[in-house]
């Protein structure tokens, strides 16, 4: 039952992260790395795949979206 709220959670946790590089001016490739960092400085165990392995549809979707420009 914890699980989809987890999925959630972290999806929000990226989509922060995100936005935050945009607005930093961080390119699309850099901002892999910074959402990557953040997971792991908050504990979000990037290590063994997991957070990626719940996010990564989304964080594409959310890149696509913020960086609208970089895709263009």
């Amino acid at each position: 039952m914890a699980q989809p709220h987890k999925d959630q959670e972290e999806r929000v946790f990226a989509a922060y992260w995100v936005q935050t590089s945009k607005l930093r001016g961080v390119n699309v490739p850099d901002c892999w790395h910074a959402v990557a960092s953040a997971a792991v400085e908050h504990g979000r165990k990037t290590g063994d795949t997991r957070f990626w392995d719940r996010t990564i549809r989304e964080v594409v979707d959310i890149l696509r979206e913020v960086y609208k420009d970089a895709y263009d």
